[in-house]
């Protein structure tokens, strides 16, 4: 309501509107998000107050006051008024990338599903820990999911292990621990000069997040140099930044950026001259070379990791195919003796024909005959196609049902091997996971165990499998009375490529495909041990698998 008294208050036209706000107790991304949605085409700007890093109390004031809460807001007229914005981030991702498990508005839970806090503490040890929200500035999260990268720094520890930070973060969200770009941020002072100098600039309102100062101190002033001479500037260091990016037509919180509103009625830019950049001070000449370092050896990370996602998409691919090779010879098994079925179905129908003993009767029993074997063929076609889609989403599934179900994926290679197989299920276990991929981790698990066993008796050749409801997750145990994994090697049989058996006959991808489908597709765990009987497989999932938050 405040808002659009304010749009309505002038016969002239609104062009841009600068918000002051205090951080705590306030949903900074909530705000924006309300007034991009009350006022969607105008320009705002502004920022978060800040109190140089005490993070205890900041005020905001006008005319009427100063408050220690809320916000307070400016709104521009004018017809002949012109507006254009500016940012820079000079912000890099560094490390791992995490995701957002679990996340409320500004308030972050877990990623990866570890408390938010531990992350922080491992990766930037006990003695810095210590001291946040105030060493957050320097080392906030980077969002890199949308068109534009958004850092978040911490503003708030709280006793449950969660943080709050100046900023939205969705669960879902991609993240990453950040360094500034010194280098890039110090070294060109004229990086303005196109931007801003193109348009008849007359003011300049600037909003710089206080964490760049903090990093190089006075030498920060290079940011704003160019923009000096261009125009009259002014502006405040600031916990986060409210900006407009134009080509996305929308609104946005940043935060560890630097932003400009550049103002102009008309009158005539100056000329411009391009200045020389400054000596550096010997501590942002430190600063210059740790941040060259830094990029570089980020640039190095990133490109082996590209490379060893590609190694991964390659495992996943030979997997798939090799998968795929071992359904068609399960269909081809399956479908044998149905055929057979088949034909002397239609042989005894042919031969009764022929000799005119064909009555109506036995007619339609060979039909119903060739009828439901053929239904049996389709059926089976379908089980195998279902195995080999991948799930997009989870569902709801009985354990019970999902075990008779996998029995036509199975029956040819048990009978084919002579094993047996006993199914114990506790109860009615009701599941909400992705079916098929747990089913296709059942069914490479039990082929491992129909392999391990090849070479023992065929009558002492058994698969168990229970099922148990345990605080909420469900544990099912795949045993074999195989001869077991040799215990110099149990640890590695979850890597890439690591196999016990001959060239011929395994690749060393599937335990790894495996345990990768348990741990990222369905929350869960796959481990092994050996039992007094064999080797034994348990797959540990959630009861319930968190919903895919959608974005």
């Amino acid at each position: 309501k405040i808002f659009k008294k304010l749009q309505k208050a002038e016969a002239m036209p609104a062009k841009a509107l600068i918000v002051l706000a205090n951080p705590f107790g306030l949903d900074t991304s909530a705000l924006m998000s309300t007034l991009s949605t009350v006022l969607p085409e105008l320009t705002i700007s502004g920022g978060l107050a800040s109190d140089h890093r005490t993070f205890t109390q900041t005020y905001v004031f006008t005319d009427q006051g100063i408050c220690g809460e809320g916000f307070a807001a400016v709104m521009l007229y004018g017809d002949t008024l012109q507006v254009g914005t500016h940012y820079e981030m000079n912000w890099r991702g560094l490390g791992k990338k995490f995701k957002v498990t679990s996340a409320e508005g500004s308030r972050l839970y877990t990623l990866d599903g570890e408390p938010a806090i531990d992350i922080y503490r491992r990766y930037l040890g006990q003695e810095v820990f210590k001291k946040l929200p105030r060493i957050g500035l320097e080392f906030p999260l980077l969002i890199n999911d949308g068109e534009v990268p958004v850092a978040r720094a911490v503003m708030q520890v709280h006793d449950d292990g969660s943080l709050t930070f100046a900023g939205a973060i969705a669960e879902g969200d991609e993240v990453q621990f950040g360094f500034a770009d010194i280098e890039n941020l110090l070294d060109d002072p004229n990086r303005h000069h196109g931007i801003l100098a193109s348009h008849s600039v007359e003011s300049i309102f600037v909003f710089s997040c206080i964490a760049r100062y903090t990093l190089v101190g006075r030498e920060i002033e290079a940011e704003t140099l160019q923009m000096q001479h261009i125009a009259t500037t002014a502006g405040a260091f600031t916990y986060g930044e409210f900006y407009h990016d134009a080509s996305l037509g929308r609104n946005l919180m940043l935060n560890q950026t630097m932003t400009a509103l550049a103002l102009s009625e008309g009158g005539t830019p100056r000329l411009e001259q391009k200045i020389q950049r400054r000596r550096s001070s010997s501590e942002a000449t430190y600063a210059r070379a740790l941040s060259h370092f830094l990029h570089e050896v980020t640039g190095e990370l990133d490109r082996a990791l590209q490379s060893e996602r590609h190694s991964k998409e390659m495992m996943v691919k030979q997997s798939r195919q090799a998968t795929m090779g071992e359904m068609i010879e399960q269909i081809a098994h399956q479908w044998r003796q149905p055929l057979n079925v088949v034909a002397l179905t239609l042989q005894d129908l042919y031969i009764k024909g022929q000799l005119g003993v064909l009555d109506n009767a036995t007619l339609e029993s060979l039909y119903n005959k060739a009828n439901s074997t053929i239904q049996y063929l389709s059926e089976t076609i379908d089980d195998f196609r279902n195995f080999l889609k991948p799930d997009i989403a989870p569902e709801s599934f009985d354990l019970n049902d999902f075990f008779v179900q996998m029995e036509p994926l199975l029956a040819g290679l048990l009978s084919r091997k002579g094993v047996q197989m006993h199914v114990s299920v506790q109860g009615q276990c009701e599941v909400f996971s992705r079916k098929n991929e747990l089913r296709q981790v059942v069914v490479s698990l039990i082929n491992n165990a129909v392999e391990a066993m090849q070479d023992i008796p065929k009558k002492k050749r058994r698969i168990m499998i229970e099922c148990q409801d345990a605080l909420g997750k469900i544990i099912i145990r795949i045993c074999d009375s195989g001869p077991g994994i040799p215990t110099d090697v149990i640890h590695r049989i979850f890597d890439p490529y690591f196999t016990t058996k001959s060239k011929q006959n395994g690749t060393g991808l599937g335990l790894y495909i495996a345990s990768q489908i348990v741990q990222k597709s369905l929350d869960g765990t796959l481990e092994a041990e050996n039992t007094e009987e064999g080797a034994c497989f348990i797959i540990t999932i959630p009861l319930t698998l968190r919903k895919v938050r959608s974005r």
